[in-house]
């Protein structure tokens, strides 16, 4: 596995474009969560060229990331995907010719992780435990003993 996040800008001079296909080891993502975790590599794929002064990077990734299931609390797997992640970077803005795209993947990736997630598919086998204590749509005239709420006489 490569570990270089790094873009060389001088390498893209004359039109020249960069192709990245690259596995890195989650690690890169620099998380130290015990609610979510990165099993799996992450997989990035795309490109990068200059227009004028500008770096442009072009970049879809894929992973793998636990957290708890919000009924069960038991530990679930999710895909996550960024697709067509678009970045500009202004040429002089760039210390010493040498871009790294490490912050920008790390951000997009954290930013597709869902607040809450649930379990098989969206359908965790614990939820008819919960659902008695779930707030439903009531209409006139319905009957409302077919929902327990324990605290509802507290005041």
């Amino acid at each position: 596995m490569g570990q270089s996040l790094d873009i060389l800008i001088d390498r893209l001079a004359s039109g020249k474009i960069l192709k990245i296909n690259e596995i890195f080891d989650s690690e890169i993502l620099d998380v130290d969560e015990k609610e979510l975790q990165f099993p799996g590599p992450v997989k990035v794929a795309g490109e990068a060229y200059l227009s004028e002064d500008q770096l442009i990077i072009r970049l879809s990734a894929s992973t793998i990331a636990q957290m708890p299931c919000a009924i069960c609390n038991k530990m679930a797997t999710m895909p996550i995907q960024v697709t067509n992640l678009y970045h500009a970077e202004p040429t002089q803005e760039i210390k010493g010719a040498i871009f790294s795209y490490h912050d920008l993947l790390r951000e997009a990736i954290l930013l597709e992780i869902p607040h809450t997630f649930e379990c098989s598919k969206g359908r965790c086998p614990d939820r008819p435990l919960i659902t008695p204590y779930l707030r439903g749509k009531t209409k006139e005239g319905s009957d409302k003993e077919s929902t327990h709420f324990p605290f509802a006489d507290l005041s």
